[in-house]
């Protein structure tokens, strides 16, 4: 299964990673870096058929644990926001409270402004992307492990100019590298506590600390690593990986269609059309032939009346035309009226005479032919070549019309 993952800023102008997971080889399949909010819409034909996950940055959510009272009812909880007055420097009515995981009395919240949210939504309504979950991006990043189970850790990675570490399942900083690490330095030194430090980018912001081992894990795209968060099972403590979403509550998207139907979908659609354009090109073509055989079949009917005026009623041109020639060389006095056009093939072609019709007598084996030429010399040029292979030529009337010259030859045997 693929799904797409894509990784929002806090601001409209701010870069946007994205990537597809493939979740069945634990691989990035492609990924890159849009410019701005703008560029989501690039991103629809890529989120065809797959989950969409949205990452958000850390920076605009507050990740709090409160201690519920015992046996806390469901309206306590609905209550939370008062709760938290005292103790957040936000105007509460202004901020969204999304539940994360419980852990007996421990309920882990989400805070980010109702104005951010609706921003971040925006952007993806714009660009036609259904997100299935959001996620703060600090909750992407895989815990550290720490062969001392005691033993405090920290992950981290950097992206650009932002730092992102988390301390616990539920806990972490994200800021500016260049504060946000010399401030965790100082921190840290002044717990005294030692911790085990997992970074997935080369350079160690704890190299100065000496409560602090870094080991550095193997190196990955952001993309790919913040995948592998996602995917990651946690067997104890809160399990935020995988059961927590910021889109709950008023915020809750609707359950669309598979998106693999929406993708095929528009595919059935786009080849129903390519069909129906198909077929209707191909019923123009087969009408456009039948118009053309149509006009063939009366081209060969004229030009076989006019060959053979005497040929009669047929059904079959071949067959008659067949018929007809045999007729032709068994009547008469032996003389093939085939055979004195094959002869008079060459003289055609010399005198660039041509025969508007021709009639064959059978009893007197004479071929008649209404002759046209260009000039009354191709008519005498052909005369002479019809005679100079043996044959009596007899001229008829002979006029001149539309520049042609049109007269009657009587060929004999």
């Amino acid at each position: 299964m693929e799904q797409l993952i894509i990784r929002l800023g806090a601001h409209a102008d701010q870069a946007i990673d994205w990537a597809i997971w493939q979740t069945t080889e634990q691989t990035i399949l492609a990924s890159g870096v849009l410019p701005d909010a703008a560029a989501l819409v690039t991103l629809q034909e890529r989120a065809a058929g797959r989950p969409l996950t949205v990452l958000v940055p850390s920076t605009e959510v507050l990740l709090r644990t409160i201690t519920l009272p015992p046996g806390a009812s469901r309206k306590v909880i609905q209550s939370i926001g008062f709760m938290l007055e005292d103790d957040v420097a936000l105007d509460i009515d202004a901020q969204f409270i999304a539940l994360g995981p419980k852990l007996d009395n421990q309920q882990a919240l989400a805070i980010v402004a109702d104005v951010t949210m609706t921003q971040w939504l925006d952007w993806l309504g714009t660009a036609q992307l259904h997100c299935q979950r959001m996620l703060p991006d600090i909750l992407a990043l895989p815990l550290a492990v720490s062969e001392n189970e005691s033993a405090a850790t920290l992950s981290s990675i950097q992206i650009r100019d932002q730092l992102l570490v988390r301390s616990d399942s539920w806990a972490g900083w994200t800021g500016e590298t260049t504060w946000l690490a010399p401030l965790l330095q100082q921190h840290l030194q002044q717990q005294g506590t030692a911790y085990t430090h997992t970074q997935f980018t080369q350079d160690d912001i704890f190299a100065d600390s000496t409560f602090v081992t870094t080991q550095t894990a193997e190196l990955e795209l952001p993309m790919h690593v913040f995948a592998q968060g996602i995917a990651a099972q946690s067997g104890t403590g809160f399990i935020a990986n995988t059961a927590f979403n910021l889109c709950q509550g008023k915020y809750q998207q609707k359950q669309r269609a598979s998106g693999q139907w929406h993708y095929w979908r528009n595919v059935a659609a786009v080849a129903a059309i390519a069909l129906g354009v198909g077929m209707l090109d191909k019923g123009l073509t087969i009408y456009d032939l039948q118009q053309q055989n149509e006009q063939l079949n009366s081209q060969i009917k004229r030009d076989i009346q006019q060959s053979f005026p005497n040929i009669g009623a047929y059904r079959d041109a071949r067959r008659a035309i067949t018929q007809y020639v045999n007729r032709l060389n068994d009547i008469g006095s032996g003389v093939s009226g085939v055979d004195m056009l094959t002869n008079l093939s060459g003289a055609f072609a010399a005198s660039k005479v041509e025969a508007q019709s021709l009639k064959f007598n059978h009893d007197r084996s004479e071929l008649r032919i209404q002759a046209q030429a260009k000039s009354f010399g191709d008519l005498q040029s052909f005369k002479n070549q019809a005679q100079a292979i043996g044959y009596t030529v007899e001229e008829g009337a002979i006029n001149n019309r539309n520049n042609l010259v049109i007269g009657t030859l009587t060929i004999k045997g």
